[in-house]
């Protein structure tokens, strides 16, 4: 096993839609790499948000962001058509398994098994299982919430079901990874919103239950104080009604993180960022990080 691989650690991001969740992801990421790590950001699914955000052209499943990033779509049928394969060990048996009709509508409904095999691509590198995966640094840019809880749950629910065999060892070594602080850990994204707070809270709780680790808790968008200031600034006719809008904002957003103050909960915040350049605003994010 290579260095790399034996001291990979794995970083999940996950929120509720709209927050920001893959733009903190894109400022880890952007932070491993300044640091000299060998880093690969994951997106789950068939789409891309990165290549639109950055800009980029292609189609391909990895591609490398302009900071040097490099990128991986991953979705849950290849992944397990992986899987099946390292066992099988012969493509076009696995091939014509993925082309039957019955076993695709099998996948289809089989509770938690593309979740399952999206897991277990992800910790391979720490497993030892299949093709090498060769960067020091793993980050995850997650699914929302419940799809998010439904993908942490999947190799437990998988184990209690089957614990005998491949798919029972195999799901029981996907959960010691999940629950290891020392090769895994995990970020949950809010916005300094009272609604918004109570969701990243309880998403915690319930990331707790799974792994019993407690996930790290960053509010985004935050207003700073100099951006009300530089509003007292702005024209006549544009000053007021802005410059209300924002007080008002900004005082909403203190009083809905002083209930995190008050209960003793560790944060951190981002700053809300007035930039247009993709590239300029996820290094002000992974600057703001540190080492976080």
């Amino acid at each position: 096993m290579s260095t790399v691989e034996k001291n990979q650690q794995l970083f999940f991001v996950t929120g509720k839609g709209g927050v920001g969740k893959s733009l903190v992801a894109a400022a880890l990421a952007e932070g491993f790499v300044q640091q000299g790590h060998k880093t690969l950001l994951i997106e789950l699914g068939h789409e891309s948000f990165y290549r639109h955000f950055y800009g980029l052209s292609g189609e391909e499943e990895r591609f490398v962001l302009p900071n040097g990033v490099e990128v991986q779509l991953l979705e849950g049928e290849a992944a397990l058509k992986e899987y099946v394969l390292h066992y099988v060990k012969i493509s076009k048996i696995v091939d014509l398994f993925f082309e039957n009709k019955v076993s695709r509508s099998l996948v289809k409904v089989a509770p938690g098994l593309k979740e399952l095999a999206v897991m277990g691509k992800i910790t391979s590198g720490i497993r030892k299982i299949g093709p090498p995966f060769d960067y020091d640094k793993i980050i995850v840019d997650g699914y929302a919430t419940g799809h998010f809880l439904a993908l942490l749950r999947a190799p437990r629910g998988m184990y209690e079901a089957i614990q005998v065999g491949p798919m029972g060892v195999q799901s029981k070594n996907i959960i010691s990874v999940l629950s290891d602080p020392s090769k895994c850990q995990y970020y949950v994204v809010g916005l300094p919103e009272e609604m918004a707070i109570k969701e990243a809270i309880e998403l915690r709780a319930e990331i707790y239950n799974e792994t019993q680790q407690a996930s790290k808790l960053i509010i985004n968008q935050v207003l700073p104080k100099n951006i009300v200031d530089l509003a007292e600034q702005a024209s006549p006719s544009e000053k007021d009604e802005f410059v209300q809008f924002l007080q008002h904002k900004h005082q909403s957003q203190i009083e809905s993180l002083r209930q995190l103050v008050d209960s003793g909960t560790v944060f951190r915040t981002l700053d809300f960022y007035y930039e247009n350049e993709s590239l300029n605003l996820v290094k002000a994010m992974a600057g703001q990080l540190g080492d976080l």
